[in-house]
């Protein structure tokens, strides 16, 4: 964590709330945004993938009814849901296999701010009815598996303030006697 030169060097603990508030607030954001991709839900219309949230309390999933009327009337899941796709035995049917057919459009985009203190835990969920179902197809799985890599990418700092210079590497001298232009080179 760096200091800029006028901070307060005895607001250690407020700093380092600030920072973790940070950290804390990108790992949940990062979170839901990777889980409304392709490579982390099941799309067939796009409308799990879409409806992912993170709150302060327990997500309830919304009525069976309320999801089906959501993908079959509201755009951009209603156009997928009633196109034709191949089912068995080569027929077009609108029941077919319509995997990554669908658009994601975001339900709640966020970004989603949290304090840590005041809600250390924040519930990230799907909120459609059939989310247990979808949940069937093991991408979401083994992307949640894989989560301890982005909990530690969020709280290393990786912010850069700047560089230094070196010129290590002289130029040659012209036939004056004088040095060419040197070459820096970056220390980190």
């Amino acid at each position: 964590m760096a200091k800029s030169a006028g901070a307060n060097l005895f607001d250690f603990e407020n700093d380092f709330e600030a920072y973790f508030d940070q950290g804390f607030n990108r790992l949940i954001n990062s979170l839901v945004e990777d889980l409304s991709t392709p490579e982390n839900s099941p799309v067939y219309t796009g409308y799990f993938a879409s409806s992912w949230k993170a709150t302060s309390y327990r997500i309830k999933r919304e009525s069976r009814q309320e999801s089906d009327r959501n993908r079959r009337t509201k755009t951009p899941w209603s156009t997928v849901y009633h196109k034709l796709a191949r089912g068995t035995g080569d027929t077009l049917t609108p029941w077919g296999v319509k995997k990554n057919m669908g658009t994601i459009e975001r339900r709640y985009p966020g970004p989603f701010d949290f304090n840590f203190k005041q809600y250390p835990t924040v519930y990230i969920s799907n909120t459609v009815h059939y989310a247990p179902y979808a949940l069937e197809d093991g991408k979401t799985l083994a992307f949640l598996g894989d989560v301890k890599d982005q909990v530690n990418k969020a709280f290393t700092e990786s912010q850069r303030l700047g560089q230094i210079k070196v010129a290590g590497k002289a130029g040659r001298r012209n036939a004056a006697g004088q040095s060419t232009q040197a070459q820096n080179i970056s220390i980190f």
